[in-house]
């Protein structure tokens, strides 16, 4: 009985030692209606790794749907797995470093984890993750036509000078503040979730105009931690020479393992859908936002 269970807690560790990497741990957290995978994110996180030896892709595990179970209780839900997989990453790889692409639906997800729940009836009041927690390990948050966006922030990208539909708290954006530096956001005018526009293909166009940009972004990020921690690992400079091991270690090849699927296809740029059609106002609610939006793309 003794040996079962030590080589059980064995396998058990070894396991959590093999999915640590040497390079980034990618989180994507896909829109809206697009199948489990890494949606349209895909590129951009495949572009990564490729750039980032000893990377994974790791695609958010949730239902990004916005009828069943509907758009609120998905985002809760989302929240609630990107917070799960954030501290056990951390925890389990106390060494590695992360990167989250979230895209619509999936960018509010990563945006109400690190930050805190938006101020509109219907969500959930999620907590934000403690930053003292992952700020050491995220070096890169990139997201795409956020339905919670907030302009004139100073990770605000894109064209667009106008909040999303669906309002964030101060509380919220103070939260945000924490990773501020690192957080990259692109909403361009006319995008319908996150601009409130009336431009439905703008939601769909963000990885073929920013696409390389983010990933540029990220990849210079990352270069720069493994610089600053190179540079805190080596010895002083009166030793003949010094050789420190960068977080990417010696791998030569990235790895694109999803914890689930490895679909990294989607519904489509313009099949993306988030509920609301217009800016939550005046005591409006969510549900009628919800029927709104999805009584105009009927007649659309």
């Amino acid at each position: 009985m003794r040996s079962s269970a030590l080589a059980l807690a064995a396998l058990v560790a070894g396991t959590a030692a093999e999915s640590c990497r040497s390079g980034l741990y990618i989180i994507v957290a896909r829109g809206t209606s697009e199948v489990q995978g890494s949606g349209i994110m895909g590129s951009v996180a495949d572009g990564i790794a490729k750039e980032v030896a000893g990377s994974q892709v790791a695609p958010l595990q949730y239902p990004a749907s916005l009828s069943d179970p509907v758009y609120q209780d998905s985002v809760a839900a989302g929240v609630r797995q990107m917070q799960k997989t954030l501290r056990n990453h951390v925890k389990n790889c106390p060494r590695s470093k992360l990167a989250i692409l979230g895209y619509s639906q999936g960018a509010q997800v990563a945006m109400d984890a690190l930050c805190g729940s938006v101020g509109v009836e219907g969500f959930e009041n999620s907590t934000a993750i403690d930053s003292s927690l992952i700020k050491d390990h995220i070096v890169a948050v990139a997201l795409f036509g956020d339905p919670s966006h907030v302009a004139n922030v100073t990770y605000d990208r894109g064209t667009s000078i106008r909040n999303g539909i669906f309002n964030r708290t101060s509380s919220s954006v103070q939260e945000c503040k924490a990773f501020s530096d690192r957080i990259v956001s692109y909403c361009d005018v006319g995008d319908i979730y996150c601009d409130v526009g009336d431009v439905k293909t703008v939601h769909g166009l963000y990885v073929s105009r920013y696409g390389a940009e983010v990933q540029h972004f990220v990849v210079d990020r990352y270069n720069k931690d493994a610089a600053m921690t190179r540079n805190a690992t080596e010895p002083s400079s009166t030793a003949p020479s010094s050789s420190t091991a960068s977080p990417s270690g010696t791998a030569t090849s990235s790895s694109t393992a999803s914890p689930s699927s490895a679909a990294n296809g989607g519904a489509g740029r313009a099949g993306d859908r988030t509920s609301g059609g217009a800016r939550a106002e005046g005591g409006v609610g969510l549900a009628a936002l919800s029927v709104g939006l999805l009584v105009a793309l009927a007649m659309g």
